[in-house]
């Protein structure tokens, strides 16, 4: 039940960066100057690549945002990291589809 209980909570932080970085909410120039960055320094292919866990895909963001969140929040275990990550991008999956 805790991991229940952690990987919602990441999730919600994940939609969250999600729906605040996207077109004409407060914090979508950061997402135009971090896609505009990896344009510059990579191929375009590999840059969407990269860019997916950090604004473009909620399942994908699981692993660069819940995982920050588990890890300066939580922080206690490896293994629980991972399991909550995993339940975290299921959640994401299934919330992606109301706020999409």
């Amino acid at each position: 039940m805790i991991y229940l209980e952690k990987s919602l909570l990441m999730s919600c932080f994940c939609i969250g960066v999600f729906t605040i970085t996207r077109g004409g909410m407060i914090l979508h120039p950061i997402r135009l100057y971090w896609n505009k960055f990896l344009n510059c320094i990579l191929p375009e292919s590999t840059a969407r690549y990269i860019a997916k866990p950090f604004f473009e895909c909620p399942p994908c963001m699981a692993s660069v945002w819940g995982g920050s969140l588990y890890l300066f929040v939580y922080g206690n275990s490896l293994m629980e990291g991972i399991i909550c990550i995993i339940i975290c991008s299921l959640f994401n999956k299934i919330l992606s589809g109301y706020v999409e």
